[in-house]
């Protein structure tokens, strides 16, 4: 090989695979212990070149096959690093959501996340029955969902992630069901229910989603609650009071209950990998009224502020990313007819990042990819009362968003 050739060879190999990992292309497979591999090898390449082109005297001698054996020893890592890279982000991601079929009846959809084929129509339901709400297993197989029926009542299904075998879970008869959350194991459901003729806050139920044997959480036929959550481990789940404007965490292994103030009515959020609840709340700054973030240690009960608790602004919709490292949230000055706009946190509360910047657009319903790469949310032009809310996927590296599907809500990832 020519002299010129090998340092070249070593300085544009070096370049391209570091160039890649600033753009963020190798952000997913560099979160593993081998991405250090990858970005060590790059910056090797780097300096034996530079060593290389640096100018000698006649009494030095390069070794003419030492760098190129070091380079042969890194090239299966830097491939193996591409090869891994392009695999831990599969193009056959989905996105199950919400939309209106020809009878104007929200029916159970699945998309692309590409967003280059023509969305899937999972359900078919009778033109008085629609779909209210849903909830995807944690292995991503099955989808529950509730059918409301023409007299008000509810009934609890599930269905195959491509649509097929569609089953009946329960039939709540005369109450209305909804809400239904996947416990982490996958071998249980919660949901909530009430009385069709009685309104007012529901009760939590259990319900075993094979025999469809359902019991109330509680004995206590006066503690009602929604927005049920499970923390990752399984061990708590959260729930609000509509009664005494607080958030309840009930843990499951001693059977004892806390709880959280909060006048928002927002269901909060649990950190991936840690024992916090993220939760918002009210907070007066004199003739301002802002909403914040604030997180729980459920162990400790210790609290405090993640956000700026001193900022004129309303924080909602918090959603914590798989790995554990940002939590996406919307946000809006409190004081200015505009949409939410997409927000980053990093778990510490430093370097909040704003992620979408369209004022006359509302992005709502935040929801996480499984590769903590990516955001699906639902979005509406607050310019125009009477249009339809979208469905859209932003990537966090680079802040291209791609539209999903044009009529739709309430997407979540199907892993």
């Amino acid at each position: 090989m020519p002299k010129i050739l090998q340092p070249l060879t070593l300085l544009l190999l070096g370049g391209y695979i570091y160039s890649l990992i600033l753009r963020g292309t190798l952000s997913n497979f560099a979160d593993e212990q081998a991405g250090v591999l990858v970005l060590a090898s790059a910056i090797v390449l780097l300096l034996m070149a530079a060593a290389y082109l640096q100018p000698q005297d006649d009494t030095q001698t390069r070794p003419k096959n030492s760098s190129l054996k070091l380079l042969f020893a890194l090239l299966p890592i830097i491939v193996g690093g591409l090869i891994t890279e392009t695999a831990v982000v599969p193009n056959t991601a989905a996105i199950v959501y919400l939309s209106w079929d020809s009878n104007d009846n929200l029916q159970l959809f699945k998309a692309s996340a590409a967003g280059q084929a023509e969305p899937q129509q999972l359900t078919q339901l009778q033109p008085t029955q629609q779909v209210t709400n849903f909830s995807v297993s944690p292995d991503g197989q099955l989808i529950a969902y509730t059918v409301q029926n023409a007299d008000r009542s509810s009934n609890i299904w599930t269905i195959d992630r491509d649509g097929t075998l569609p089953y009946p879970v329960l039939d709540c008869l005369s109450a209305a069901c909804s809400h239904p959350v996947w416990s982490p194991d996958g071998t249980r459901i919660m949901y909530e229910r009430r009385p069709v003729d009685l309104p007012g806050s529901p009760r939590l139920w259990w319900l075993d989603p094979i025999s469809g044997e359902s019991i109330p959480v509680f004995n206590d036929a006066n503690l009602l609650g929604y927005g049920a959550q499970f923390s990752p481990n399984g061990r708590w789940f959260s729930f609000l009071n509509p009664l005494d404007q607080e958030i309840l965490i009930y843990d499951l292994e001693t059977t004892t209950i806390k709880t959280i103030p909060s006048q928002t009515g927002e269901i909060g959020a649990w950190h991936p990998s840690a024992d916090y609840f993220y939760f918002t709340d009210v907070q007066y700054l004199g003739s301002i009224v802002a909403t914040h973030i604030f997180q729980a240690d459920v162990l400790t009960g210790e609290q405090g502020g993640l956000t700026n608790v001193m900022a004129a602004v309303n924080d909602g919709s918090i959603t914590w990313s798989p790995n554990g490292r940002y939590l996406a949230f919307g946000r809006q000055p409190t004081r200015v007819a505009s949409g939410k706009q997409l927000w980053l946190i990093s778990a510490d509360g430093t370097d909040p990042f704003q992620l979408t910047d369209l004022p006359t657009i509302n992005h709502g319903r935040p929801t996480w990819s499984p590769d903590s790469q990516e955001i699906a949310y639902q979005a509406f032009d607050t310019t125009q009362p009477s249009s339809d809310p979208s469905i859209w996927v932003i990537e966090i590296t680079s802040g291209r968003a791609r539209l999903i599907a044009p009529v739709g809500i309430m997407p979540q990832w199907l892993p």
